[in-house]
């Protein structure tokens, strides 16, 4: 899943702010030309400055690793897709590609980051979406992903989201409907406007709530 989607709009300081920074379904990977939710929701909000960086593979650690300076930049809203990658099983290694230790505190770490250079930043976790097991077991050499595995690492989110203040948004599992998965993890473009739906309809609110940006330091 080496798969890389980095969109920046012009106009920083004109318009709020948002961050969607995450994995291969960030990227897009599964839509046709790449245009997946985090794409098609910066089209529905033409208003909003958007960067957009999305890499195939990634997991907590990876996305830690290349934040850069991302946290001091002026974010009103980050919006973080992970987890499924963490959470696959890798018999080589007798464990989760992250285990789930290490993946609530690299959670813990990404929010630090952002909050302590921008208290007031609204911070969104996108819910995980499950797969089609008879395609993930082994999905590829070594990496298996299993829905037991990935209800954990959901629900782990969940628990985070109380526990750090953040927005936790459920999203459709996608397995259980057909047409849904392009190759049993990664949305069809049909599971990507799914997915738009389901953060669209909570993180317009957000939006809308926002101040606006000549009232910003």
């Amino acid at each position: 899943m080496a798969c890389l989607w980095l969109g920046i709009n012009a106009s920083f300081a004109q318009s709020n702010t948002v961050l969607i920074i995450g994995d291969s379904f960030v990227a897009g990977t599964g839509a046709s030309g790449s245009y997946g939710w985090a794409q098609r929701l910066q089209n529905n909000h033409p208003t909003m400055t958007f960067t957009i960086s999305g890499v195939g593979g990634d997991n907590i650690r990876a996305v830690n690793n290349r934040l850069g300076n991302y946290p001091q930049q002026y974010f009103d809203v980050v919006i973080l897709e992970i987890g499924l990658n963490d959470s696959r099983d890798r018999p080589s290694k007798g464990q989760n590609e992250v285990p789930l230790d290490v993946f609530n505190n690299g959670i813990r770490s990404f929010v630090s980051a952002f909050r302590s250079a921008n208290p007031d930043i609204r911070i969104v976790f996108v819910g995980l979406t499950r797969v089609d097991e008879s395609k993930t077991t082994p999905y590829s050499e070594d990496k298996y992903y299993i829905n037991a595995n990935i209800a954990q690492y959901d629900q782990a989110l969940q628990n985070l989201s109380a526990e750090l203040s953040a927005q936790y948004i459920a999203v459709p599992a996608l397995n259980d409907t057909q047409g849904m998965l392009s190759d049993g993890v990664h949305p069809s473009n049909d599971g990507h406007q799914a997915l738009l739906n389901a953060v669209n309809a909570q993180v317009a609110s957000i939006f809308a709530s926002l101040p606006p940006p000549a009232s910003q330091n």
